[in-house]
């Protein structure tokens, strides 16, 4: 067998893909079975090519216009592009063909959830799992979407049931940790960071979250602990140092939270935050000279900025 087949027979992604784009170039006839087509399709989404995968899916539907794996792939785009309509009236015609189908039922999920109704689109996705629709990377990928729209206890539902099916998917505890943090439960979030950081301990960002979830808590010592692992990882990590200096001013260590606000303003001359801050800062331990100072620079900044 050729290295352009794979062991069923069938050309490779390549293969198919140059068939077709020399088929269309020539304006030619040529056939593709639907396996063809879902491996072209997925080439041109894969590849960013979402135009070219577009056409390619209208091509094959006029090829095989009872597909309804090419229908699936079809309404991906249509929610995708907004058209939620004509994708629910394509779904409720597949569901009638295909009841057992567990995509499809994603798939309505996936529509409730842009219609921001996530009830309905729980009751859908539960479906689909029912129905087979239950690895790990769909379930985080549910979990996504209930992300993407600030709907953070649904989301930490299939999160976690994403990373008790596969616990190498590490990126999960991180966005289970920033879904408690937008919850406010910065205890939760500390315990999901700190999981996270365990794993890998070379994360600035996953430091920094720590310290912001510590900080919320005012926890300042562990805030200060983490902003300095995030800082060691990363000596340029700006919003580290600056969440640091604030810290050590809640803290009412003046002395060092000055040092830092300055070595931050070192970079960004025109942080109208810092500035305060570091006014504020001199003012409590009376060193009024520096404190109109910097309180004028903030004064001044503070007109020039845009209302």
């Amino acid at each position: 067998m050729s290295n352009s087949t794979n062991d069923k027979g069938y050309p490779s992604i390549r293969e198919s893909v140059c068939n077709y784009e020399t088929m269309l170039r020539n304006k030619q006839k040529h056939y593709f079975d639907v396996v063809e087509f879902e491996k072209i399709i997925d080439h041109y989404t894969f590849g960013g090519k979402y135009e070219e995968a577009v056409k390619a899916i209208d091509f094959a539907l006029k090829m095989h216009p009872d597909s309804s794996k090419i229908k699936l792939k079809k309404v991906h785009f249509l929610i995708d592009q907004g058209k939620l309509k004509i994708a629910m009236d394509i779904l409720i015609k597949l569901q009638i063909s295909e009841p057992s189908e567990p995509e499809i039922y994603f798939l309505f999920g996936a529509i409730y959830i842009d219609k921001e109704t996530f009830d309905t689109a729980d009751s859908f996705f539960s479906k689909a799992i029912q129905l087979g629709y239950d690895n790990a990377d769909n379930l985080a990928g549910i979990g996504f979407l209930f992300e993407q729209k600030s709907a953070y206890s649904k989301a930490i539902s299939y999160l976690d049931k994403a990373y008790r099916k596969n616990k190498d998917m590490l990126f999960v505890l991180y966005e289970i940790a920033f879904c408690y943090e937008k919850l406010g439960d910065f205890r939760n979030s500390i315990h999901y960071y700190e999981k996270y950081i365990k794993q890998d301990p070379f994360s600035e960002t996953a430091w920094y979250n720590l310290g912001v979830a510590a900080e919320s808590l005012k926890l300042f010592h562990k805030a200060i602990e983490a902003y300095d692992y995030a800082l060691a990882l990363k000596p340029d990590f700006m919003e580290a140092l600056l969440a640091k200096a604030d810290v050590m001013r809640k803290n009412e260590d003046y002395h060092h939270a000055i040092s830092l606000y300055r070595e931050y303003l070192e970079t960004e001359k025109n942080e109208l935050e810092a500035l305060s801050h570091l006014a504020d800062c001199y003012s409590v331990m009376k060193d009024f000279t520096n404190a109109e100072m910097y309180r004028k620079k903030a004064m001044s900044l503070s007109r020039q900025k845009p209302q």
